[in-house]
């Protein structure tokens, strides 16, 4: 027998503004490397979104395809993240 009163649930979070490109190092990484370097630099993003109890965010503008790339590994199982909707290429 569980003691209910000491357990507490929430559903997921749901952010409708992020980056994911915004957490890379610096602006100087974001401009001088390339997309693959700039996904690596933001790949562990997306498992911090999901720990902190966020299950769908929304990317909302990338200057690559970083975020599409995000959201495909997540999908394909490949990496821990919450659901992606990304608006595309600024």
């Amino acid at each position: 027998v569980l003691p209910f009163f000491q357990l507490y649930s929430a559903f997921g979070l749901i952010d409708t503004h992020i980056h994911f490109e915004m957490e890379l190092p610096d602006l100087d990484f974001f401009h001088h490397h390339s997309e693959a370097r700039a996904a690596l630099a933001a790949s562990e993003f997306p498992k911090k979104l999901l720990n902190a109890g966020f299950t769908t965010v929304r990317d909302l503008a990338s200057s690559r395809n970083v975020a599409f790339e995000l959201r495909q590994a997540i999908r394909d199982g490949r990496m821990a993240g919450p659901r992606v909707f990304s608006v595309g290429i600024a």
